[in-house]
């Protein structure tokens, strides 16, 4: 998909772009009831959950902002957030500062949440 996404923006190849970024969007929803029928998972089938760095960094360089939300959410859920992943290419894929930020800003008022959600269920 990154492969896709920064292919068809760097060529201008519309269709491309248009499909990949359509991909993430299904699962990277701002849509409520499209994200609570994901099953839970952070990523799409076949990525891994640090990949989501990637879908964050893929959402800016494409201008996505409707992706941010929920995938900066998924950040937050990850163990290590500053450490990202290696691509295929061996460069590795991190959040930006401003990013990190934004999810260490995220993680306590999620946390809270998730305790008065699950107090609520109890």
């Amino acid at each position: 998909m990154s492969a896709l996404i920064r292919i068809g923006h760097k060529y201008d190849m519309t269709t491309i772009l248009h499909h990949a970024v359509a991909f993430l969007k299904s699962h990277y929803t701002d849509d409520l009831d499209i994200w609570q029928k994901r099953s839970g998972k952070l990523v799409p089938p076949g990525f891994e959950d640090a990949h989501v760095v990637g879908v964050v960094n893929l959402a800016h360089l494409v201008g996505e902002l409707s992706i941010l939300p929920t995938a900066i959410m998924a950040c937050c859920m990850l163990g290590d957030i500053a450490t990202g992943f290696d691509r295929e290419d061996g460069t590795r894929e991190r959040l930006s500062y401003e990013d990190i930020s934004r999810c260490w800003a995220a993680r306590q008022p999620l946390m809270a949440l998730g305790i008065v959600v699950k107090a609520k269920i109890s």
